[in-house]
């Protein structure tokens, strides 16, 4: 079954890591959402052959504290995940 870690977290120097495993291969969308409902997207990513680590830089522009990460891929796939950014 596919699974979705993501690291550091909290998430420090404003880089997060995604690592996908057992995902089908395509395009997937990223977004942030913040407590208010706020949406922050990011570029699409590529998965190829089920694994693959992506490195996301989180913009200055978002404050510290908790977020929903969600991915959406082929098939209408999705992942969410809590995060916690800061700013140490």
């Amino acid at each position: 079954s596919p699974s979705m870690d993501v690291y550091p977290n909290p998430v420090v120097g404003r880089i997060l890591q995604i690592q996908f495993s057992g995902y089908p291969s395509g395009t997937y969308s990223l977004a942030l959402y913040d407590g208010k409902g706020q949406q922050f997207s990011f570029p699409v990513i590529q998965i190829q052959d089920g694994q693959s680590i992506h490195s996301i830089k989180i913009p200055q522009l978002l404050s510290t504290g908790i977020y929903r990460l969600k991915v959406i891929g082929p098939g209408n796939t999705r992942a969410t995940k809590t995060i916690n950014i800061s700013d140490q």
